[in-house]
């Protein structure tokens, strides 16, 4: 199967795919111009909880406006519709980089939740950042 692409509404110069990759036909950036037509694939930095991000940039009333966009939203937001209410993003695999269609759903908050037990990722007793206490002490 290839790798899909689509606009992403409200952004005409960026492309998500369904493997989770994000792209750009922006023609220049600010400090230097592109003399090529080609799209470039963006590369994410890491957010919160692990979650990669992409800035994008579009002309709004004559400033320049910049939006930082969670890629697994990007994805399931172009290639399913956007978030019914009350959900949010989840990951099938327990991986928050992998930001594969096939890997994402929209759920709610409690299934978010009961995938990270599920997975092992739930921070409880002494890992929790606030513990105090030790099993040791």
């Amino acid at each position: 199967m290839s790798e899909r692409w689509r606009v992403i509404p409200d952004w005409p110069d960026y492309e998500v795919s369904d493997l989770g990759q994000v792209r750009s036909y922006r023609r220049s950036v600010w400090y230097r111009p592109r003399l090529d037509a080609s799209p470039s694939v963006l590369k994410p930095i890491m957010g919160s909880r692990k979650h990669l991000q992409v800035t994008l940039c579009r002309a709004a009333e004559g400033k320049a406006e910049k939006r930082v966009h969670s890629v697994h939203r990007l994805v399931l937001t172009v290639f399913t519709g956007p978030a019914p209410k009350d959900t949010e993003a989840r990951h099938i695999d327990g991986d928050p980089k992998n930001n594969a269609l096939s890997n994402l759903i929209w759920g709610s908050g409690c299934e978010n939740i009961a995938d990270r037990y599920r997975h092992g990722d739930r921070n409880l007793g002494e890992s929790h950042y606030k513990a105090k206490l030790t099993i040791d002490h």
